[in-house]
């Protein structure tokens, strides 16, 4: 059998294959946080099962070197050999989160990708390809198309904790507001699940918008955020629901630059699904395309939202297969 998993900062999910089946013979998740190790986290994913595993595949969110992740968002070191030879397991694979979801995203139908800029979709062969999923962090990767091998070869990055780029005075104010607060502002700091709490404090603190209805008490903050955002019934909400997507366009565009991805980009995650919609605005689009010189090049970019989510695990038993 074959083991996958999609290791996030909230919730570690993980499925059992045949070597020849498509359809998992077993797919459960467990909240990330609730465990002070990976294994202690998969050993409860599959407490009672008997499964004997000859390959094994895991996108962790954080940097993988040598088979060995530090995991970004969790208190987690994890080894692929060391974790092979725990479970008795030929081979296991570490994978950055988000090289995972971009050979997930190159199985995915054209039922199951939302264009955000024109009516054309990324290519699945023949150019490099970007990927970008937020969520608890900000996730960034590329496919680097190999012309002699006609292959994909994976870049997993670190991206998300470059630099943030103030565009116009409002950002420069939110980079400075940040800085207050972290001291360096990167990326991530934004464009991810927890920056929609620090925009709306932002728009409230620093710009003084009013709020309007308040954030439920004992609900995830950045998900009230949200909700109030989408519902209009919050100008703190909805100023912090507009910027994130505004800074979400823009770092699509900016991998699409850093990567040459004139194959196209994706954006995964289930932030992006939840703003689907704003996705579609022209505010996303927008900043995508306002590059200076290189607008004319993103203007005709194929850009699209990939709704299935469970990409990271396809992606994961891609990579399983080839080590099996």
């Amino acid at each position: 059998m074959l083991l996958i998993g999609d290791i996030g900062g909230t919730n570690t999910r993980v499925a059992v294959l045949a070597p020849t089946g498509s359809k998992p013979v077993l797919e459960t998740r467990v909240p990330s946080r609730d465990f002070p190790t990976f294994g202690a986290a998969l050993k409860a994913a599959l407490a009672g099962t008997k499964f004997k595993f000859t390959s094994a595949c895991f996108g962790i969110a954080g940097p993988v070197t040598r088979n060995r992740c530090v995991a970004t968002n969790l208190p987690w070191v994890i080894d692929g050999n060391l974790l092979g030879k725990a479970m008795k397991i030929r081979h296991v694979r570490l994978v950055n989160d988000l090289v995972a979801l971009a050979y997930g995203a190159l199985t995915a139908r054209k039922s199951q990708l939302i264009s955000l800029n024109g009516p054309r979709l990324p290519v699945t062969k023949g150019a490099n390809l970007a990927i970008l999923a937020a969520g608890t962090g900000l996730g960034e990767a590329a496919l680097i198309w190999d012309e002699q091998h006609q292959q994909h070869v994976p870049l997993g990055t670190e991206g998300s904790h470059s630099d943030f780029a103030p565009r116009d005075e409002t950002e420069e104010q939110l980079r400075a507001f940040l800085a207050r607060r972290y001291g360096r502002v990167s990326t991530e700091r934004v464009v991810a699940g927890p920056g929609l709490k620090d925009l709306y404090e932002f728009f409230r603190d620093d710009r003084q918008l009013p709020e309007g209805e308040r954030p439920r008490d004992g609900h995830d903050f950045s998900a009230e955020v949200t909700r109030l955002g989408l519902a209009d019934a919050n100008g703190c909400a909805r100023a912090a629901v507009d910027q994130f997507v505004r800074s979400y366009g823009a770092e699509a565009g900016n991998v699409a630059l850093r990567y040459w991805a004139s194959g196209g980009v994706f954006v995964a995650g289930n932030i992006g699904l939840v703003l689907k919609d704003k996705l579609g605005s022209s505010m996303f689009r927008d900043a995508l395309v306002s590059k200076g010189r290189f607008s004319p090049v993103l203007e005709s970019l194929p850009v699209a939202l990939v709704t299935d989510p469970n990409i990271g695990l396809q992606g994961a038993a891609v990579l399983a297969r080839k080590g099996h």
